[in-house]
């Protein structure tokens, strides 16, 4: 589809069927990593892991870091896009490729469009391994240093498998990356993979509780105020609250949990709803750009109809985020609404932020029965974000979860996938429009998950999750 930096290239080429990635091949591009302007790369045709698995310099422990940072960007420009097509919140009308419409919105093929969001994800899951083995060889590390990062390689092996989980839902997700096809992980159903995320997410969080002061390698500036172990565990904490959320679909005592982990995040209604930690871009050359940014004048990226005809007038976030252009249409889908979230390519993207927290402490609250707080969360963002009045007490439950999407969906438009991932939670899927419904010609359809792809279909032959 696209090929967007060397260690994509590098990867790319070095991947096996399904989740068998080669290692070594992973290992280069994470050296390769970008800003890592002085890292130890080793020869790229005759690759050695030695170095790196076996007692890593502070310079590779820098570069396997920043891989980690730079192998979930990859992809998280093209999930919050197609997250947002299969919510029905965009479209994407390129003529050049007629997939937009007939996989996201008609038929997905797992051979196809259906294989995307997984190989990405789980040669991150593997660098992530990688990093906590090589670290704890790490001569040059202290103990406070080497629970520092090995905090941190779980977090954010913990997110991949998050986003991973995202898309795929029901149908389930590897639990780890296998080192060969032969010793693939299972396939974890739903509620087993969430079990998963959170003891990763806590086992990671014990480590940064013992991690020290500070990493031994330096973030980017979308960690700005995340950058040590002490403020990085509430970015890991707010990814346990996300989890819960998840998990309370099934356990309704996982809002409870939800809302410890928030108390223990950065969720705060006196910062400001921007603060979060953000995946960030550049022009430099190996860089690369946000490319849910596209030229107003020429841009395939719309926003569905229902964006403007479903909001509240005068919500603030509508006037922000989007903007009247001419309209496109392609095989019978069309809009004239432009996306101005992004106001050049690069402009970064929230991996989470303060304003979905507060809403996701809303979220937590309703299900646990206190509609008030949830109320007032709710309010607070209504106001604060949308230059809404506020709304009243809540008839019951499904009254504040209807509230609170709609919250969702304008807060996080285009900078999320929330809306899609929420219908699902909230068994709401059947409620997202519907553009051509012409049996026995064209009839779209709301995918409810992506399939498992066909290239790891191929290594395991049964795909099918336990329990």
């Amino acid at each position: 589809m696209r090929d967007r930096s060397y260690s994509a290239r590098t990867l790319r080429r070095g991947a096996g069927a399904g989740i068998a990635l080669r290692t070594a091949a992973l290992l280069l591009g994470a050296l390769l990593a970008v800003g890592c302007e002085d890292a130890v790369v080793p020869d790229l045709n005759n690759p050695s892991l030695e170095g790196i698995t076996n007692n890593p310099s502070l310079q590779q422990v820098q570069s396997m870091a920043t891989g980690l940072l730079i192998g979930n960007r990859d992809d998280i420009d093209d999930q919050i896009r197609d997250m947002e097509i299969l919510g029905r919140d965009a479209y994407n009308l390129d003529a050049a490729d007629p997939r937009w419409v007939v996989e996201m919105l008609i038929e997905l093929d797992p051979g196809g469009f259906g294989t995307r969001h997984w190989r990405e994800h789980y040669r991150n899951v593997k660098g992530a391994d990688v990093m906590v083995a090589s670290v704890g060889t790490a001569e040059a590390l202290t103990a406070e240093e080497k629970s520092a990062a090995v905090g941190f390689a779980q977090t954010m092996k913990a997110l991949d498998l998050l986003q991973t989980l995202e898309m795929r839902d029901t149908a389930g997700i590897a639990a780890d990356a296998g080192a060969t096809a032969d010793e693939l992980a299972p396939i974890l159903c739903r509620d087993p993979a969430l079990d998963r995320i959170v003891a990763l997410l806590d086992s990671a969080s014990g480590a940064l509780q013992a991690g020290g002061d500070a990493f031994p390698f330096v973030l980017p500036n979308g960690f700005v105020a995340f950058n040590n172990p002490t403020s990085f565990r509430t970015f890991n904490r707010a990814l346990v609250a996300k989890t819960e959320v998840y998990r309370a679909k099934d356990d309704p005592s996982a809002n409870g949990r939800a809302l410890a982990a928030l108390a223990e995040s950065f969720v705060s209604t006196s910062a400001p709803l921007n603060l979060g930690v953000y995946h960030v871009f550049s022009l430099a050359a190996g860089d690369a750009t946000n490319e849910l940014f596209q030229d107003p004048a020429t841009t395939n990226y719309r926003a569905h109809p229902s964006v403007l005809t479903d909001a509240e007038p005068g919500d603030q976030r509508v006037a922000a985020k989007t903007e009247i252009g001419e309209e496109k249409t392609y095989q019978g889908v069309g809009s004239n609404i432009i996306f101005t979230v992004y106001s050049d390519p690069t402009s970064p993207i929230p991996i989470v932020k303060n304003e979905e927290l507060i809403l996701l402490r809303a979220q937590a609250n309703i299900g646990a029965g206190d509609l008030e707080a949830a109320r007032q969360d709710i309010n607070f963002i209504r106001q604060t974000s949308g230059g809404l009045g506020p709304v009243g007490p809540f008839a019951d439950a499904d009254a504040a979860i209807t509230e609170l999407l709609r919250q969702k969906r304008y807060s996080l438009l285009f900078e999320s996938g929330s809306r899609w991932a929420d219908a699902r939670l909230y068994g709401r899927l059947g409620t997202l429009p519907i553009d051509i419904n012409d049996p026995p010609n064209t009839v779209h359809k709301v995918h409810p998950i992506f399939p498992i792809p066909d290239e790891e279909r191929n290594v395991r032959g049964d795909v099918t999750c336990t329990q």
